[in-house]
Parts: C-alpha cells; structure tokens; sequence
C-alpha cells in the first residue's frame, strides 16, 4: 500500500477517534459534575474513565503523529527501488573485477586479464601470452563466447578476441 494513502487512512482515524474520546470525556464530566461527586464510589469510577480516557489521547496523538510523517516524509517504494539499481550499477571497476576473479579458475583469469589487457588480441597471441594449449584456450573461449562474455571475430586466417561487458 502507498504510504501517503496510508497516512491519509491514519489520519482521518486519528481524528474520528480523537473527536469520539473527547466527546466521551466531555459526558464523562457532565455525569460527574451532575452527580454532585465527592468521594464515593461513583466518583472514582468517573476519575478512573477520565484517567483512561487520557491515556487513549495520548494514544491517539502518536498515531496523528505517525500519519502526518508518513504523509510528510514518505518515500515511495518506486524511489527506494531506483536507488538501489543505482547502488548495483554504481560498484567500481575493481569491484567487479574481484567478483569475476572469485568466479574463474586461474587458467579463465588469465584468459580473461589478456584480453582486457589488450582487446582485440589474436587467438595465436592470446595462446602465447596464456601459456594454454590450443585446445584448452579454445574450449575456454567457447565457454566465455556462450555466456556472452566474449566475441571471436574472424581476422584473415585467425580470430580476434574482445570483451563484449565491460568487466
């Protein structure tokens, strides 16, 4: 439920109650007063009821308070949901890249720190510089190239290596 709508429902409640309890207070002397109270039994029972009757004013009072703050200060939810994609899309270079070191093992990480290193590298370089045999760098690459992190471009007779999100 939006905060504002239910500030508004606590609210007018607040004052209706407000309004029924001050009513009863005022009856509640008018009785007393008529009833010519001194110290009798009737008399306790009225102050007793006034007492009480205080007590839900102040009751009443917290809750007019918590409705004109939600009324006042809320934030909707949609705002509160926009600052949170932004503190995902905020996280730094090197925080994404300790998240992608987490998930690799060693011979993905140096695949992966090549081709950032130097986008657009050969497969053959990439092989020399990775120190990986032909097949484990290709099989590493198609990995990498399914889940969208890479992209192999045809360059003359070898293929060309780029990351495709900014990692």
């Amino acid at each position: 439920m939006n905060q504002k709508k239910l500030g508004a429902t606590i609210l007018v409640l607040s004052i209706v109650m407000g309004l029924v309890i001050i009513n009863f207070i005022a009856d509640t002397k008018d009785s007393s007063n008529s009833a010519g109270c001194f110290q009798t039994e009737e008399c306790s029972t009225a102050s007793f009821v006034l007492s009480t009757s205080h007590l839900g004013i102040g009751i009443i009072f917290a809750l007019f308070s918590l409705a004109l703050y939600l009324i006042v200060f809320s934030k909707s939810e949609e705002f509160w949901l926009k600052k949170l994609e932004q503190q995902k899309q905020d996280l730094s270079s090197d925080e994404k890249w300790k998240i992608v070191e987490l998930m690799l093992d060693e011979n993905e990480l140096r695949v992966i720190k090549a081709v950032k290193d130097q986008p657009g590298i050969t497969q053959f370089t990439l092989r020399l510089r990775t120190d990986l045999s032909k097949s484990k760098l290709s099989e590493i690459l198609s990995r990498f190239e399914k889940k969208g992190i890479v992209e192999r471009k045809a360059k003359g007779k070898t293929l060309s290596v780029y990351l495709k999100s900014a990692i």
